[in-house]
């Protein structure tokens, strides 16, 4: 029952979230933490940072991560297939269907912009709510924010390291911010 559980669950966020992996996110969070209680969403941050920090997409590291914690490697499977196959059945019929038509098609065009653009507003939302999270204290995450400069400090470094340099910086400055808090925040 687990398993249809799970599939159920990945199969409906893979329909209903947009936006690609970092979009995802809180929909995963909601359902796995949230609405299943499956997860503890202290364990949740902690394998998104770790799966931030890997390669590949965001929302099927989550997917096989969330699966595996709830019923195994079989689990991991089970979501991660239920996440990505609608998707993949949608873009198997665009791509076979309307791709020629697709590029020349004013309305087509203009909801992608308009998607693309709402995108924008979905990694928005993603950072306030991790950021609310990761900042919270007794008195709010403002206070967090002003108790922790530091913090502050490690946010503002890696997006400017990563805004000069993406592709090398990423990488290194997740790794950087690791390193800082194994050492500075245990």
């Amino acid at each position: 029952m687990r398993l249809l559980d799970l599939f159920l669950s990945f199969l409906k966020i893979g329909s209903i979230a947009y936006g690609g992996g970092p979009a995802m996110i809180p929909v995963i969070q909601t359902e796995v933490v949230d609405t299943q209680g499956w997860i503890p969403d202290e364990d949740f941050r902690t394998a998104l940072a770790i799966g931030y920090s890997l390669p590949g997409p965001i929302s099927s590291k989550m997917a096989l991560w969330s699966g595996l914690q709830v019923a195994g490697i079989p689990g991991a499977f089970v979501a991660w297939i239920a996440l990505e196959l609608p998707s993949l059945t949608i873009m198997l019929i665009f791509t076979r269907f309307f791709w020629s038509t697709m590029s020349t098609n004013a309305y087509f065009t203009g909801a992608a912009k308009g998607a693309s653009i709402g995108v924008v507003g979905l990694l928005a939302y993603l950072v306030y709510n991790q950021a609310g999270k990761i900042f919270q204290t007794g008195n709010g995450w403002l206070q967090g924010v002003m108790d922790h400069p530091s913090w502050v400090v490690l946010v503002i470094v890696v997006f400017v390291l990563s805004a000069w340099r993406p592709t090398l910086m990423v990488p290194l400055s997740l790794i950087g911010s690791a390193v800082f808090g194994a050492f500075f925040l245990r």
